[in-house]
């Protein structure tokens, strides 16, 4: 999994100037985890996937654009930043391993 992790950090800019953390955390809709802020002259998705399910193939990867819609209760504008989900293709938790990599 270190290969996936090396490969994901490479894709992201990271949210210190040390270039220590990265903006991931576990994803609030379903199980698997949530990445932001892509750097996109190094990201390439065919790449990713194709590690991640060397690895784990029963995990997928996702690229989400960024988007804005509104909220049915308030009726007030939501926005949505671009971000990767990467996690389990079925109902399986096995977040606690990946998390405990970037600790």
């Amino acid at each position: 999994m270190d290969v996936f992790i090396k490969l994901l950090k490479s894709m992201l800019i990271p949210t210190n100037a040390e270039g220590t953390h990265f903006a991931l955390k576990r994803s609030e809709k379903r199980e698997g985890f949530c990445a932001k802020f892509i750097n996109h002259s190094a990201f390439d998705l065919s790449k990713l996937e194709a590690t991640l399910q060397s690895i784990k193939p029963d995990w997928k990867v996702l690229h989400f654009e960024a988007s804005k819609s509104f909220d049915q209760k308030t009726g007030k504008p939501m926005s949505s930043p671009e971000r990767l989900y990467f996690g389990p293709s079925k109902e399986i938790d096995e977040t606690d391993e990946i998390l405990n990599l970037f600790g």
